[in-house]
């Protein structure tokens, strides 16, 4: 590398030389590659864990489903405290919402008096639209806490089952 100097003659040199301007070409186009990699990378990678954990609670969701099958009405109530209270998510969270949009259960007791209708719910609606639907990081208007819900439609039986786990 060259550090402009001025010559006797007047004339200045150039405060890089052609190598040292290639070199730092080079390095910068490399570094540009370099961040643009790891951006996407993050980006995948915050998708697969989205994914992930909206296919586990989907799961839950399908199973919850299956055990209601067999479980009198009478006693949906108590069976789904023991079921939400039991289970091995810390913090999971179980709504079932009828298709007009009230809510019918919620494990979360200290909220079960002031839930308002969840129709228009983002995971509602595209639960109503596509039979299954997701909304991440939102917080709960009931419980003031981020949850990641994910719902799934269940229409022959004439209800949505949602499952949050905080995020």
């Amino acid at each position: 590398m060259v550090i402009a100097l001025k010559q006797s003659d007047g004339k200045e040199r150039h405060f890089l030389s052609f190598s040292g301007k290639l070199f730092l070409s080079v390095i910068s186009l490399f570094l540009f590659f370099a961040v643009c990699f790891l951006a996407y990378q993050y980006q995948r990678e915050k998708e697969y864990k989205v994914e992930l954990l909206n296919m586990q609670l989907q799961d839950y969701n399908a199973l919850l489903h299956q055990e209601l099958k067999d479980i009198p009405p009478g006693e949906r109530r108590k069976w789904l405290d023991d079921y939400a209270q039991l289970h091995s998510e810390q913090g999971l969270r179980i709504t079932i919402i009828n298709l007009t949009g009230t809510v019918s259960y919620e494990s979360e007791k200290l909220v079960r008096e002031n839930l308002t209708n969840h129709l228009q719910r983002p995971e509602i609606i595209q639960a109503m639209a596509e039979g299954r639907g997701y909304d991440m990081r939102r917080t709960s208007k009931t419980t003031g806490v981020s949850y990641f819900y994910s719902a799934t439609l269940f229409q022959p039986d004439g209800y949505i089952i949602r499952t949050a786990l905080p995020y």
